[in-house]
């Protein structure tokens, strides 16, 4: 084949292979359709079949965005997308991630990712192929651990945050003084305690900062709203994102999202306890995670 001959063929094979990565097998949920603000990737943008993760502590082709093509919806609960081709140790691959999403409300959602943990990519549960294997992408493959109650993954539809409220967990349906603890002493304590209300919207959490000056749970005006609560029916504990109304945050000491693990104590206290973004896996309601605080809410009545 003369040289000119070569490089039609090669040209063809790589338009093969951007064709692939691209085009789509299925469609998503019309419903999914949008702009979305998310607890872990930032910006989620979604079309009819395609899903972009805003950003992520991994690099596909170079980049901290990624765009998910629709592979396979024929498994639910799951959805199946897959990247484009990219090169790992100097060999074409292909990633795929297993998708469990739950609508909350129109404008606010929660998933799963349905994979074990891959340290070849930022711990992220996504699989990995090379193109050269005889993977199909199906949820055999894909789908094939199911991580822990905490793990999931909160997206409110932007520009509709307050239509994106739930009720908050049943735990926190009252009013409460409170003391926190971010690793060092007790905070808000006796004779100044802190003072949060819930009710009677029950959708969100209102520290009053009157009572007790110091910012807890990444708020400086310390208006969280409920948009997902899930319960572990094992261990009774609730996990719940919480959205940071602040207009604006810096990602050091305020977040938008905090991830809240909550449970009745023995006392007749409420637990809980909380991290910036997403929860950690099996996170507890009674001990302190390393990055996050915990708090003590002692029920004040109920209006």
């Amino acid at each position: 084949m003369d040289t000119k001959g070569c490089i039609l063929f090669l040209s063809e094979i790589l338009f093969v292979l951007h064709i692939q990565s691209v085009s789509a097998d299925c469609t998503l949920a019309s419903s999914l359709v949008g702009s979305w603000t998310s607890n872990d990737y930032e910006t989620i943008t979604v079309s009819s079949s395609v899903l972009t993760l805003g950003s992520h502590t991994f690099n596909i082709n170079g980049k901290t965005t990624s765009d998910w093509t629709c592979h396979d919806n024929s498994t639910e609960p799951y959805v199946i997308l897959r990247s484009e081709i990219f090169e790992l140790y100097k060999s074409e691959s292909v990633a795929y991630i297993c998708m469990e999403a739950t609508v909350v409300n129109n404008n606010s959602y929660y998933f799963y990712m349905n994979s074990p943990k891959n340290i070849f990519i930022g711990s992220e549960r996504i699989h990995i192929f090379g193109t050269a294997s005889n993977s199909t992408g199906n949820s055999t493959e894909i789908c094939t651990e199911t991580p822990s109650k905490a793990e999931f993954i909160s997206m409110i539809r932007t520009g509709s945050e307050e239509s994106a409220l739930v009720d908050c967990p049943d735990p926190l349906y009252r009013n409460f003084t409170y003391i926190f603890n971010t690793g060092g002493t007790d905070i808000c304590s006796s004779p100044n305690n802190g003072f949060v209300s819930v009710c009677p919207s029950r959708q969100e959490l209102n520290f009053d900062y009157d009572k007790c000056a110091n910012r807890i749970a990444y708020t400086s005006f310390g208006r969280l709203g409920c948009v997902a609560s899930i319960i572990d029916d094992s261990s009774g504990t609730h996990y719940t994102s919480l959205y940071n109304f602040d207009s604006t945050v810096n990602g050091l000491t305020t977040f938008r999202f905090t991830c809240a693990a909550v449970q009745n104590a023995a006392s007749g206290d409420i637990q809980v306890t909380y991290t910036p973004g997403q929860c950690v896996a099996d996170q507890t309601y009674n001990t302190r995670p390393t990055s996050g605080g915990l708090i003590t809410l002692t029920p004040n009545g109920i209006l």
